[in-house]
């Protein structure tokens, strides 16, 4: 019984070895894989832009929107990386008047979001994102459509990968506020329309890279 217990004992510390020396090195050198991910965002779009997470009046105009999403995470372990999806959403028009024919009507369809981001990853394998400025486009899908993308200018900004990096989960934490508006010479300008989204995805890491969505 003594030398079954030294055993299991012996295989608990290699294990917990493993398990320590595995986020170690996804810390000293980043996270380097292709993670495939589903989730979903719940979005308030405000054409007038917002006040304390409220849509500026007139009254009745706002957007809701509802996406799942299937992307893929690309890490490199120098702290750089690409996000591309598929997005599938149904959206509703607010009652305004000024939206003519389309208010509070449904709309559906489907866009690709793409950005690049920078990112740090703590010895607890919490991760924080930065977006590379004027890389985060939606395009619904069209040809006319994404030969003149709409950007943006944030992107959720929290994340956690799994002790043994095959699990990985983002998130944008409370409601995250995002301008949308063009880009030139890789300077954002605002439009004064206005996102508020809730987002969370969650995903495995691959083996070999995938197609990108």
């Amino acid at each position: 019984m003594k030398t079954r217990m030294n055993k299991l004992a012996v295989l608990v510390i290699i294990a917990a070895m493993v398990m320590f020396t595995g986020v170690a090195m996804a810390q000293a050198g980043g996270i380097n894989g292709v993670y495939a991910v589903n989730g979903v965002s719940n979005c308030v779009i405000a054409p007038t832009g917002f006040t304390e997470l409220v849509p500026n009046p007139p009254d009745g105009l706002w957007i809701t929107a509802t996406m799942i999403y299937e992307g893929v995470y690309t890490f490199h372990p120098h702290g750089y990386g690409t996000f591309r999806s598929l997005g599938h959403f149904n959206e509703q028009y607010g009652p305004y008047s000024g939206f003519g024919a389309l208010a509070g009507t449904w709309n559906s369809g489907s866009e690709s979001s793409n950005y690049d981001f920078t990112y740090t990853v703590a010895k607890d394998g919490a991760i924080t994102f930065t977006i590379v400025p004027c890389t985060y486009t939606n395009c619904s899908i069209t040809p006319e459509a994404c030969s003149s993308p709409t950007y943006l200018d944030n992107i959720p900004t929290d994340g956690v990968i799994s002790p043994d990096g095959k699990q990985l989960t983002v998130t944008c934490g409370s409601p995250l506020l995002l301008g949308i508006g063009t880009c030139s010479g890789g300077k954002f300008t605002e439009s004064g329309v206005q996102a508020a989204c809730q987002f969370a995805v969650s995903g495995f890491r691959v083996n070999e890279p995938i197609p990108e969505p």
